[in-house]
């Protein structure tokens, strides 16, 4: 994703799931965080890999990523429309399952930035700062973003990520389990929690 903070690509999980941790179901597609690039990841002083999931994905080969500490956050990910195609008539939104631990630090008054971009180079950014999430401890929805395919663009990838790398602030006890990639209006009948 070309954003404007741009980071040493030698520290992100470079061998990430590559489409294989990825699941269909209805008109949502769930994004593994083992599918997705996590600025240092293979650093066990920083990330570690756990079996802590959010009961509706409850599924023993799945892991999820905790966050240890780091100064510099990003998570990015991808959607290939090739192998997964999304309905250019619609509004999708980019969910993040994600919950804080007990000893969570760092998050205070300190604003995260999402961002998603579709393949005709339209990029929406949003800042929030995620103090209440963690006030919970229990696994929640983080609203990352919306956007819409034009109809002559419905090839190439989704880009979305997360990112804090202003501050350099230390910061932990986040859990990311994955993304969820659904229309934002529902069908009729339809509901999602």
């Amino acid at each position: 994703m070309d954003t404007h903070h741009e980071h040493d690509q030698s520290h992100c999980n470079s061998d990430h799931g590559e489409g294989q941790f990825i699941k269909e179901e209805k008109d949502q597609i769930h994004i593994s965080a083992k599918d997705m690039s996590i600025a240092w990841s293979k650093d066990e002083r920083f990330w570690k890999w756990t079996a802590d999931h959010p009961q509706e994905r409850c599924d023993s080969s799945e892991t999820v990523a905790e966050l240890i500490q780091v100064s510099g956050f990003q998570v990015q990910g991808s959607l290939d429309l090739e192998k997964h195609s999304l309905h250019h008539q619609k509004t999708y939104e980019v969910i993040y399952h994600i919950k804080f631990k007990v000893d969570a630090f760092g998050w205070h008054d300190l604003p995260v930035t999402f961002a998603v971009a579709t393949p005709d180079g339209h990029r929406k950014i949003k800042t929030e700062t995620l103090e209440s999430y963690r006030r919970t401890h229990d696994w929640v929805e983080i609203h990352g973003g919306d956007f819409e395919l034009a109809a002559d663009h419905t090839k190439g990838k989704v880009e979305f990520g997360m990112y804090e790398t202003e501050s350099q602030k230390w910061k932990g006890g986040m859990v990311l389990s994955h993304v969820t990639i659904r229309p934002k209006f529902p069908a009729a009948g339809c509901c999602h929690h």
